[in-house]
């Protein structure tokens, strides 16, 4: 677990249901495989039956991570529960989401949009950085390429997203 005990870790979990006015958290679907956003998915499983779904196109990442020479990977395995196609929708509880593609920040990543109350949002993890998402979050190690940025317009400009959410800064 990210974090030591097992007792430590449940009441880091409640801590953290407290803050946030959390009752339960049934699913975690990351955008990308760094381990900043996936520490704390085994820990999730193990206390609240989290499950974890995950794009096809990085869930052996998450599962056989020994497997991969790529930056910033979580050193435990993280058992995958649901692979999800990309560009296909699926139903979780009220919402349709469809994954996409998004490679950038790494290769391996994708973004997820929903509509949510009327509105199209677009999860994209870290791919842009700065207050106004105006600079790409590119690390050579990652795998990027020269056109990823490209197809992340492209993305962009075919969904048309009210709102771009980011894993780290505030929402365009």
């Amino acid at each position: 677990s990210a974090v030591g005990s097992s007792d430590e870790s449940g009441r880091w979990v409640r801590s953290t249901q407290r803050q946030f006015g959390l009752t339960n958290v049934s699913v975690v679907l990351p955008t990308h495989y760094h381990d900043d956003h996936v520490a704390g998915m085994n820990l999730l499983r193990d206390s609240e039956g989290t499950q974890t779904w995950v794009a096809n196109n990085f869930a052996d990442v998450l599962e056989n991570p020994r497997a991969y020479d790529l930056p910033c990977l979580w050193y435990d395995s993280i058992p995958v529960d649901r692979r999800l196609p990309l560009e296909q929708a699926f139903e979780w509880e009220e919402y349709r989401i469809t994954l996409y593609p998004l490679p950038g920040h790494a290769l391996y990543a994708g973004a997820a949009c929903p509509v949510v109350d009327g509105k199209r949002m677009l999860f994209t993890g870290n791919q842009y950085q700065k207050d106004n998402g105006s600079q790409p979050n590119y690390v050579f190690q990652n795998r990027y390429r020269i056109v990823d940025y490209r197809a992340t317009a492209n993305l962009y400009r075919r969904l048309q997203p009210d709102v771009i959410l980011s894993g780290q800064w505030q929402p365009l």
